[in-house]
């Protein structure tokens, strides 16, 4: 009997010693395979976070892109301004008396070219010259407009600044 409970003890220190032992190993393998959870899953949040900050800035360009696109004219070049003021006049049947202009106004990317022109025609074919100049692809800006009434014409005497971006 002494054997049998020799035996039992036994029995029960290595149950003991092998469940003692398996908890220390095992803690020790769940808590690496934690840890390595842990670390990919905090690779995938800073991939996550860089991804958001990438559509961010994609969808900040495109917002000024598109205010770009709003506001530039078809050529870069200041000369197509100038074009577009005569077209505007040739398509309203305007002879214009004078043109001059400045020189290039820079204010970082925008660029302006200031141009002066005076002209005499019906008050409603100034109006229709003026709302071309306003309308279509490009932006212009009129600085000074001062219309004198004569007879059957007006004289216009006008200054404008035509955008344009390189």
């Amino acid at each position: 009997m002494e054997n049998e409970i020799n035996m039992k003890i036994k029995i029960m220190i290595v149950t003991a010693a092998v469940f003692i032992l398996t908890c220390l190993v095992g803690y020790s393998m769940i808590y690496k395979a934690n840890v390595s959870k842990a670390v990919k899953l905090n690779v995938k949040i800073g991939e996550a976070r860089k991804i958001k900050l990438l559509m961010v800035d994609i969808n900040n360009t495109g917002a000024r892109m598109s205010e770009y696109a709003a506001i530039k004219s078809n050529s870069p070049e200041p000369g197509s301004f100038l074009s577009k003021v005569v077209d505007a006049a040739n398509s309203c049947q305007i002879k214009i008396d004078t043109m001059n202009t400045g020189s290039v106004v820079q204010d970082g990317e925008y660029k302006f070219l200031p141009c002066g022109v005076s002209f005499t025609a019906p008050y409603k074919t100034a109006m229709l010259f003026i709302r071309g100049l306003e309308s279509g692809q490009m932006y212009t800006r009129i600085d000074n407009l001062s219309i004198e009434k004569g007879d059957s014409l007006v004289n216009v005497k006008m200054d404008a600044s035509g955008f344009y971006y390189e």
